[in-house]
């Protein structure tokens, strides 16, 4: 019977993938598709969606506007915005045919919309007409669920082969966005029909099909912010964002990429980039007034912890800490990895558990304590296994020194944390004041 069920859940089934296609038509039709009447914006890969989403949609804002947004923290319908809370990236397909609909009421002109590979392999945004795919990049990551790199790649492919066979808007042209950078990808996603291609990446591409490129050079990275010069075909323009790290320059340049893709100005995304300095448990930076930077941020892939740790490295003076756990139910082969990285590039790392699921939380922290063996790091001089997950900040922050860099992946601004008995409550960010605030009390009565 447990074979039986989960053969039906599987990515794969064919009665489940026609039920869901079965349950967006019904939804459009429901909602009299509302695509049709905006142009959406659909922005893919496997990090850095959040933040290129919610650039976009401010970018737009910016040139004039009025915006609908949706991604995994929150969403936005012209002034009004809220907390996504529902732990989906991307919405089943009656909610998000819902969101669309109410944004066609308020006037808004575009949809921006961050698309998951679960979406696309469900079909829940089938009967959206894209008009705009971006890809930001592919690594592993979903392997539990879609079985290989092959089928992932191919799921978030769907987004950019159904783009030229959406519904027709007048005046609309359907354009893709690939990242020159990710050059193991970007070949791939760019054989897709579109009306016109645009890369966008720190190189100069020659690539046959790129019409159009969006680059950046002079590249200043800061504790709290980064400077860049962004070039586009008609201009280039200095500009300081307030999203540190060398990761999130990649972030910019897609943004800014789509935002040329529909002829706004670069001075819009220089005064979006002004606005924008806070994109929730995204490197969400949490002060007390310590003398050493606790960083929050929501890295969960291999590719993820890499680029977190070597910008927070340019950024770091001293120790680099890492306080993490890995997911329970998701693919298991990437914990050791993530060890390893963390072994590699951090100074201090200390093990606790995430969001264990159903699996046993100790055989979770023991594949990722088998990658830190593998590395120079000793077990309980350079790292540690401290299970609970708020001793384990406790323990970082009490041993941080001036000048050192804490950073905890994993959560970033969920609202809980799921076990096998349910969720229980969990605010990341709230949790780590609460700590600096009661060791700074205790240091203050000591004095």
């Amino acid at each position: 019977m447990l074979n039986k069920l989960k053969s039906f859940f599987s990515a794969t089934n064919p009665i489940r993938l026609l039920w869901h296609r079965l349950k967006a038509f019904l939804a459009c039709v429901f909602y009299r598709y509302p695509s049709n009447q905006l142009v959406v914006i659909g922005i893919t890969g496997t990090n850095g969606k959040t933040t290129t989403v919610t650039l976009t949609a401010k970018i737009l804002e910016k040139a004039g506007y009025k915006v609908g947004m949706a991604s995994t923290v929150g969403f936005k319908i012209d002034r009004k915005e809220w907390q996504n809370t529902t732990h989906k990236t991307t919405l089943g397909p009656f909610q998000i045919q819902k969101l669309l609909r109410d944004m066609v009421r308020t006037g808004c002109r575009y949809a921006v919309i961050e698309t998951s590979s679960h979406a696309l392999s469900q079909h829940r945004i089938a009967g959206i007409s894209y008009d705009v795919a971006c890809i930001t990049n592919v690594t592993p990551e979903h392997l539990d669920y879609h079985r290989s790199m092959k089928a992932y790649r191919m799921d978030k492919m769907k987004l950019f082969e159904n783009l030229s066979k959406g519904t027709r808007k007048k005046g609309v042209p359907k354009i893709s966005i690939h990242n020159a950078d990710d050059r193991e990808n970007f070949d791939a996603f760019m054989k897709f029909k579109a009306d016109k291609k645009i890369a966008y990446g720190r190189a100069i591409t020659e690539a046959a099909g790129v019409e159009t490129q969006v680059r950046a050079d002079d590249i200043q990275l800061h504790a709290e912010y980064t400077d860049l010069n962004l070039i586009s075909p008609q201009q280039q323009l200095k500009i300081r964002s307030y999203l540190p790290g060398d990761f999130n320059v990649e972030n910019i340049l897609a943004a800014t990429a789509i935002a040329y893709s529909q002829g706004v100005d670069l001075k819009h995304v220089k005064a979006a980039c002004q606005d924008v300095r806070l994109i929730p448990g995204r490197l969400e930076s949490i002060k007390e007034g310590q003398d050493f930077q606790v960083i929050v941020d929501f890295a969960m892939t291999e590719d993820g912890y890499e680029k977190l740790l070597n910008s927070l490295r340019k950024l770091t003076e001293h120790n680099l800490w890492v306080v993490f756990g890995c997911c329970g139910d998701r693919d298991r082969k990437k914990r050791p990895k993530i060890g390893e990285i963390c072994g590699k590039l951090a100074d201090k790392v200390v093990v606790c558990d995430d969001e264990p699921y159903t699996e046993d939380p100790k055989k979770i922290r023991d594949m990722i304590l088998e990658g830190l063996d593998n590395t120079r790091m000793k077990r309980d001089t350079d790292y540690f296994e401290i299970p609970e997950r708020a001793e384990a900040i406790e323990f970082a922050i009490r041993h941080a020194k001036p000048g050192d860099t804490i950073v905890v992946p994993g959560m970033g601004d969920l609202e809980g944390r799921t076990f096998a008995e349910g969720i229980r409550p969990w605010n990341e960010r709230e949790e780590i004041r609460k700590i600096l605030k009661k060791l700074q009390e205790q240091a203050t009565s000591t004095v």
